[in-house]
């Protein structure tokens, strides 16, 4: 990952402005992905003025992520919260993007594992799904059941499970992906619920 920032670094000189700003959100995203959260949000800082000349609302709600992202990972959970778009405006294309950032607010703060949370991840799930994005579905899945044990939405946790595992002979490769869902599978197997039934929230 490293060698292929470079890479793209140096092929910045000589490109046009909207290739290089391209190539600088990704380069964050990398970095985010990476846990580099400093050094994402420097890169992110470094950019800013070059992003604020190229206004396109798709960039401008992906730069708003990427923020998001930094912020929240640096710790500063108030101001990114605000970065954040409304899941209302969200285009579709960064949804994941969107789930990244909230990854990381909820891991600063378990109190925002709210129902409202898992209505609008069900409402993704339900998109990615339609579409065909399998890994993806998978991912999303696999998040959803584990916030809606800890939430005690043990039913929903089990839906989730049935969709990723009906997605799980679609991948191009498996990539663990079956061990995953079998890990889940089993904790959602040890927890104690004496309901077939959704949670009222839920």
């Amino acid at each position: 990952a490293l060698a292929f920032l470079q890479q793209q670094e140096e092929k910045i000189t000589s490109t046009t402005a909207d290739d290089c700003l391209s190539i600088h959100n990704f380069q964050i995203k990398t970095l985010l992905n990476m846990g580099r959260y400093s050094e994402a949000m420097e890169l992110f800082d470094r950019t800013d003025e070059l992003a604020k000349t190229y206004q396109w609302q798709k960039n401008n709600q992906f730069r708003s992520l990427l923020k998001a992202r930094c912020l929240a990972g640096l710790g500063r959970d108030e101001e990114a919260m605000e970065a954040i778009p409304a899941w209302s405006d969200l285009v579709p294309e960064f949804y994941m993007d969107w789930v990244d950032a909230s990854k990381l607010l909820l891991n600063n703060s378990s109190e925002r594992n709210t129902w409202q949370l898992g209505r609008l991840i069900q409402k993704m799930l339900d998109h990615v799904s339609q579409v065909g994005a399998h890994r993806h579905t998978i991912t999303l899945a696999v998040w959803h059941a584990k916030l809606a044990l800890a939430r005690g939405a043990v039913w929903t946790a089990r839906r989730s499970l049935d969709v990723a595992y009906q997605h799980l002979p679609k991948l191009n490769k498996v990539r663990g992906a079956d061990l995953l869902l079998d890990s889940l599978k089993l904790s959602i197997a040890q927890t104690n619920d004496n309901s077939s039934l959704p949670v009222a929230a839920d």
